[in-house]
C-alpha cells in the first residue's frame, strides 16, 4: 500500500529514500527474499511517472488508485481484485521503511494452519497482515468501507486471526513526519553505506 499523500511527511511516502533506494525497492526485495510473488504496489496516479522504472526493475505490477481520497480500503480492495486466483495476499504500508525476511516469512507461513496472521511488535499488531483467499470477500462487504481494521478485529474477536510476536519493530512502523523519518534513518542506516 503505497497510495498515500504523505501530508504531515511534506511529500508522498513512496518517495521516501535511504541511500539511492526508495522504502518501496527496500520492501520489495524483503517481500522476495520472504517468498511473496506476485508484488503489486498500489500507488497515487501523479507518482506513477517517478515510480513506474523502479517498479520494473523490482518486478512489482503498478497498479493505481485513481479514487485514493476514498482510504487505504480502496488501494487494499484494487490489490485484491487484480490477485486473481492466488491462494491469499500479505499486506504491507510503504511507510514501514523495511522489515525483515524473517517476520514476512513467518506471517506468511502462519497461514497454513491459521485463515489470517498478523505481525505484533511486543503483542502490538501491525503489518504484515495475512489472509487467505477465502477471506478476500469480506474486504469488499460494508463492514469494511470503513476500513480493513473492521475486519481484522472481528476476526481476531472470533479466535480466526493468528498473532504472530516478532522481535522486528518495523511491524509497528508508521513513518508520518520529517522527525520520524529522520529518527528512523539515523536508527538504521547512519552506519550502513
Amino acid at each position: 500500500m503505497a497510495a498515500g499523500q504523505g501530508r504531515r511527511l511534506g511529500r508522498p511516502k513512496a518517495l521516501c529514500r535511504v541511500g539511492k533506494n526508495f522504502f518501496l525497492e527496500l520492501l520489495a526485495q524483503a517481500l522476495q527474499r520472504g517468498g511473496c510473488q506476485p508484488l503489486l504496489a498500489v500507488i497515487r496516479p501523479e507518482l506513477a511517472p517517478r515510480l513506474e522504472p523502479i517498479c520494473r526493475r523490482c518486478g512489482i505490477r503498478l497498479l493505481i488508485n485513481t479514487r485514493p481520497e476514498r482510504g487505504q480500503i480502496s488501494s487494499l480492495r484494487l490489490a485484491l481484485e487484480t490477485l486473481g486466483e492466488a491462494d491469499g495476499a500479505l499486506v504491507v504500508l510503504v511507510d514501514q521503511g523495511r522489515l525483515s525476511v524473517r517476520t514476512i516469512m513467518r506471517v506468511r507461513r502462519a497461514l497454513i494452519w491459521s485463515e489470517a496472521a498478523v505481525a505484533a511488535f511486543r503483542r502490538r499488531p501491525g503489518h504484515p497482515l495475512a489472509f487467505r483467499r477465502s477471506l478476500f470477500g469480506d474486504f469488499f462487504g460494508r463492514r469494511a468501507d470503513g476500513g480493513a481494521h473492521h475486519i481484522v478485529e472481528k476476526l481476531a474477536q472470533a479466535g480466526r486471526l493468528e498473532l504472530i510476536d516478532t522481535r522486528d519493530p518495523g511491524v509497528v512502523r508508521n513513518i508520518n513526519t520529517p522527525a520520524e523519518l529522520r529518527s528512523f534513518l539515523r536508527a538504521n542506516y547512519s552506519t550502513r553505506r
